[in-house]
């Protein structure tokens, strides 16, 4: 009987074969407000789907396709959880189209037990992971990690992030983490600067 991984695998290498075609060799599925899953949470159909949780091979596979790896941490009965997935993904797609074309987008909740390999090796339940990178334990709470944050083991967990999004801000505001990662800001400037300089900009217009 073939496991769990070597299936996975096998699948893996048959979409490595067959030829990309179409509207999904383009881009990730669209968006939606998302399906409610056996865990009680919301999830897009273009967030991961089989995983492991393995955050090394996950970072990797992002990196191939071109994108920056995200994890959002969210949780049963979060009502700001809902509002992300029904408002700002499922009717704003100047935010949804973002992060699903420029994120590799993994799900973690605060308060499962799936087991999480972390960068630097150590298994941990899915809510004991979290905690290693939260200050807070809001929801939804979205984790921006660096390109090299596999290289960063040797680190404290919180020095292998570009930045993270404790709660569900504003429109605007979620936006901007989304442009301050995606167009490398980081590398010249912390995030509240980068928001400042965004909003003067926008007054502007």
């Amino acid at each position: 009987m073939f496991s769990r991984r070597a299936l996975l695998g096998a699948m893996a290498l048959a979409a490595l074969v067959a030829p990309m075609t179409g509207a999904w060799a383009a881009e990730p599925p669209a968006c939606t407000k998302g399906e409610l899953t056996e865990e009680g949470l919301h999830r897009q159909p273009w967030f991961v789907q089989d995983t492991f949780f393995d955050m090394k091979e996950e970072l990797a596979q992002a990196r191939e396709k071109g994108k920056f790896f995200a994890v959002i941490i969210e949780q049963k009965g979060c009502p700001y959880c809902k509002m992300m997935h029904e408002k700002y993904f499922g009717e704003m797609p100047e935010i949804c189209d973002l992060m699903r074309k420029n994120f590799r987008v993994l799900q973690v909740n605060l308060k499962g037990s799936q087991e999480v390999t972390d960068f630097d090796g150590t298994p941990l339940p899915e809510n004991e992971w979290a905690k290693r990178y939260m200050e807070k334990y809001w929801t939804p709470y979205i984790l921006f990690f660096r390109p090299d944050a596999d290289t960063l083991k040797v680190k404290e967990p919180k020095e292998r992030l570009i930045e993270a999004m404790v709660g569900l801000p504003n429109p605007f505001n979620f936006k901007a983490y989304l442009l301050y990662v995606t167009e490398r800001a980081y590398e010249k400037q912390d995030f509240r600067s980068y928001l400042r300089d965004l909003w003067a900009r926008q007054a502007k217009k």
